[in-house]
């Protein structure tokens, strides 16, 4: 028989990562690094890339640690509900869009749900819309940063348009 506190521990095991809205892995790798004067958009993009790539592993190993750590990371994730979109959206602050590069500190607050993609949607300057994607993995309860490279957001004056298109999951069961 099933215990009914099953789920409960599981997500207690990724929520000892990160308490709700606290810096993210991604935030604390990168703001430090950013001292120099003379730092330039490629120099910048290069240590997003970097941090993006350690918090990705630090998070993986996570998930290995919770013994569901094959399936989830391996998952087709698929789009989640509007319902379930409009909450995550809600928990989690503004994109950020700068250096060609958008970033996203998501809060996930969906508890039988980890979030491994995120896409958003832009304008090109021919008023095209372009939608592009960003990989990462945000177990429930947990705060991470969505990092989306060679994202042009086209004249400050379209900038308005950019918007978060779709957040995908993989369940937890």
């Amino acid at each position: 028989m099933r215990s009914i506190l099953a789920p409960f521990a599981t997500i207690a095991l990724f929520a000892t990562a990160l308490p709700a809205h606290a810096e993210t892995c991604f935030n604390a790798c990168f703001k430090p690094k950013l001292v120099d004067s003379n730092i330039d958009d490629s120099r910048i993009r290069s240590i997003m890339r970097s941090c993006r790539d350690s918090c990705e592993e630090e998070a993986a190993r996570r998930i290995s640690l919770s013994g569901r750590g094959e399936k989830l990371l391996n998952c087709l994730p698929e789009p989640i509900s509007d319902a379930d979109f409009k909450r995550v959206r809600a928990a989690s602050p503004s994109f950020v869009a700068f250096a060609n590069t958008f970033t996203w500190d998501v809060h996930n607050v969906l508890t039988d749900k980890v979030i491994k993609r995120v896409e958003a949607i832009t304008q090109n300057l021919e008023l095209e819309d372009v939608v592009l994607g960003g990989g990462v993995t945000i177990a429930p309860g947990e705060t991470e940063t969505v990092f989306i490279p060679a994202f042009f957001d086209g004249y400050p004056q379209m900038r308005v348009s950019t918007r978060i298109r779709a957040i995908y999951a993989c369940p937890l069961h």
